[in-house]
């Protein structure tokens, strides 16, 4: 194992800027730095994801390492202590915008996977990383196209998960409630419907909801993040309509339709009032940096995976292999095996280096211990998996 090449690239990576539709410049290094790892085969989706490809011996197995390469934005700069794109190592550390949220995971899988090409002859089957675009305002939509293309019989997710392997995660719905009324002066609210006030009772309801609750993923969640009337800003006029917005954290077996209606019950439950109101999940539109556009209906479903199956079994293993002590756990958060494990129904597990609450924070950092032991763990899952 080279370590500085992995930690030079994992800076590199960090370095470079890649606001979600914005990651051209950062896909373009990682194709270049494929290549120069002896991947088999390297593509560039319609999207604008990468995709590099290590074939061994005939036959056998396929897996997919999935790392997305987009991040969100800084936030205050001076709350930082080190410059965000600086890649600055202190203390065994790299500090920077995306290095546990992903960028050290996909340093690990490119330096580690690009390893195995070097040992075509130790493995039967193929395996690919794929540095997918636009997670972080669409799971799921950048992976899709290296699925399509790869049919892969495994995936492996580099999110955060404190080197435990991750056997699942809660879904998420972004969620829509809109509360129509009558506009009517001010002077006058008696002739008017207060949408506002209409929606508080709604709001209040909502709280008082009974949600299901999973023996290994915990309980689903209710919350509200955004709330607005119209017209804004209100001038002398009774609000006509107001709308909320809530994040809807769901179990596996939840359905779309059943979160809608669960909801929409909730509402009609209201005594006080006949309220109108519509629920609704939100639909979004995005342009990747290829100028392909998409079309992202914002629920993405809850996944788990039983630790007896033959992926966890062979993951632990090779776990077990680089020095790690192999444990099993489950994300909190929503990741782009949302779209493998149901989607495709593509067994899926979560391996990555760092913790999950390092991501979407100030001061973000990688240990470069974990970095490097992520790329062995990479490299012997996939010998564990593939082994002749």
């Amino acid at each position: 194992m080279n370590k500085e090449r992995t930690i030079n690239l994992c800076r590199r990576l960090v370095a470079t800027e890649s606001l979600s539709c914005e990651e051209k410049k950062i896909a373009d290094i990682i194709s270049e730095e494929m290549r120069n790892f002896g991947f088999d085969e390297i593509r560039r989706d319609k999207l604008g994801g990468i995709l590099g490809i290590v074939r061994g011996c005939s036959g056998g197995k396929r897996i997919l390492f999935d790392a997305h390469i987009d991040h969100i934005g800084i936030g205050s700069k001076d709350k930082w202590s080190y410059e965000p794109y600086g890649a600055r190592v202190v203390n065994g550390r790299i500090y920077g915008r995306g290095t546990s949220d992903m960028k050290g995971s996909l340093a690990a899988m490119i330096s580690g996977i690009g390893s195995l090409s070097r040992m075509k002859d130790k493995f039967c089957g193929e395996v690919a990383v794929s540095a997918s675009v636009m997670e972080e305002v669409a799971e799921g939509v950048g992976l899709a196209p290296n699925i399509e293309y790869f049919n892969p019989d495994f995936v492996i997710i580099g999110e955060s998960s404190d080197l435990k392997i991750a056997c699942g995660q809660r879904g998420r719905a972004e969620i829509e409630v809109s509360v129509s009324g009558k506009s009517a002066h001010s002077s006058s609210p008696e002739i008017g419907i207060n949408a506002v006030e209409d929606m508080m009772m709604v709001v209040n309801r909502l709280k008082k909801i009974k949600l299901p609750e999973d023996n290994i993923l915990g309980k689903a969640h209710l919350v509200l993040t955004d709330i607005i009337s119209f017209p804004y800003p209100a001038q002398s006029v009774v609000p006509h309509l107001c709308r909320a917005t809530y994040d809807r954290r769901t179990l596996p077996d939840e359905t779309e339709e059943g979160v809608i209606k669960g909801l929409i019950s909730e509402i009609r439950s209201i005594k006080e009032k006949s309220i109108d109101a519509k629920v609704k999940i939100v639909d979004s539109e995005y342009r990747s940096y290829t100028g392909e556009k998409i079309k992202f209906h914002k629920f993405i479903p809850a996944w788990k995976i039983n630790i007896d199956n033959f992926l966890v079994k062979k993951a632990l293993q090779g776990i077990e292999k680089t020095g790690i002590n192999p444990q099993v756990g489950y994300y909190s958060f929503c990741t782009n095996g949302s779209y493998s494990a149901v989607n495709c129904k593509i067994p899926t597990i979560g391996f990555g280096p760092s913790k999950e609450n390092l991501a979407h924070r100030e001061n973000e950092y990688i240990e470069i211990e974990r970095l490097l032991l992520s790329e062995q763990a990479y490299k012997n899952i996939t010998l564990s998996l593939l082994k002749i």
